[in-house]
């Protein structure tokens, strides 16, 4: 992210070549290398990251009840993002898929969405696949995929 520190840190950098004898060519290429670094770093700074947490299984009549915590760490609105859950048994199995709408997430904040799974046991679920995240796009082109972190506090792995 591009912060003031991070800007002077550069702009001290920079000046610290300009004045020091070395040659205008090595100048000129460290600060075209500076001027990269950040622009790299404001590129990233303005590219949404979403967290995806599976919080917690909860047995609900027939249904494995699963709660979510979303965050998008953004500053736009993002209004879908539907993840492409697969839930696999303790054995590897697939036991159920599910896509389910997150969104609208607004920015820079989390919120807790949950949703039933019918005919799945939470008990027996093993693992937890984000096997794609739908409805969502980034400024940059990028996907929404690449652009989430994943984590459980649900007592199974939740991986992309």
């Amino acid at each position: 992210m591009l912060t003031r520190r991070n800007f002077t840190a550069a702009l001290a950098v920079g000046a610290a070549l300009i004045a020091t004898p070395v040659l205008a060519q090595d100048t000129l290429i460290a600060l075209s290398l500076c001027g990269a670094v950040l622009c790299s770093m404001s590129a990233r700074a303005a590219e949404p990251v979403f967290r995806l947490e599976l919080n917690k299984l909860e047995a609900n009549a027939d249904a494995c009840r699963v709660y979510f915590v979303i965050r998008n760490g953004g500053d736009q609105v993002v209004p879908s993002f539907k993840p492409d859950l697969v839930f696999f048994d303790r054995k590897g199995v697939i036991a159920s898929r599910l896509v389910v709408e997150g969104g609208p997430l607004p920015p820079a904040k989390t919120r807790v969405k949950l949703f039933d799974v019918k005919d799945l046991v939470c008990a027996d679920v093993g693992s937890v696949l984000l096997n794609d995240l739908g409805g969502c796009a980034l400024p940059s082109g990028g996907t929404c995929l690449a652009a989430t972190e994943t984590a459980s506090r649900a007592g199974v792995d939740f991986t992309k």
